[in-house]
């Protein structure tokens, strides 16, 4: 019965670090599929911290759109409740969150990760990132109001000009 379960346990943690560096040779390689399921084998038998990062960042790294990057956030903010002073997980949190478009959470996160680990090129890399994604998102926000613009104006030419100066009054 119970007497039996510590090596058990010593047997499982075994098993999933074998799990866990199976997974590393595959994302080496290049099988970020392989590796996933290797870290979720791993996640399985321990919900370990280091597991979590790993299945995360191989999750960021598939690019695969909104629902993959959540996913992979998912697996960030796992690992930083288990070992909140995980600050590679902080920055990758932050990097999943620019892509998401959640940049005030992306700031956080990227603070986060600098307070922890002030060497980390991932904090400094992540808050360029949010920077960037911020310009491209306001540059984005300057073309759709350009774009709405122009089709109001070309809208607004066909009906002729007095809606214009009408809502002034």
């Amino acid at each position: 019965g119970d007497a039996g379960g510590g090596c058990q346990m010593e047997g499982s943690s075994d098993a999933a670090a074998a799990l866990k560096q199976e997974g590393n040779e595959l994302f080496k390689a290049g099988d970020l599929d392989g590796a996933v399921a290797k870290y979720s084998a791993a996640i399985d038998i321990r919900p370990d911290a280091a597991f979590l990062y790993n299945r995360g960042v191989a999750r960021l790294r598939m690019a695969r759109g909104e629902a993959a990057d959540a996913d992979a956030l998912a697996d960030l903010q796992a690992a930083t409740t288990a070992d909140p002073a995980y600050a590679k997980a902080w920055a990758r949190q932050a990097e999943a969150l620019v892509r998401l478009d959640r940049l005030d959470e992306a700031e956080a996160a990227a603070a986060k990760a600098a307070e922890l680990d002030p060497s980390s090129d991932a904090a400094t890399s992540v808050a360029k990132a949010a920077d960037s994604a911020g310009l491209a998102r306001a540059a984005l926000g300057d073309y759709l109001t350009r774009e709405r613009l122009v089709a109001a104006l070309a809208a607004g030419a066909g009906a002729g000009s007095a809606g214009g100066g009408a809502g002034a009054g």
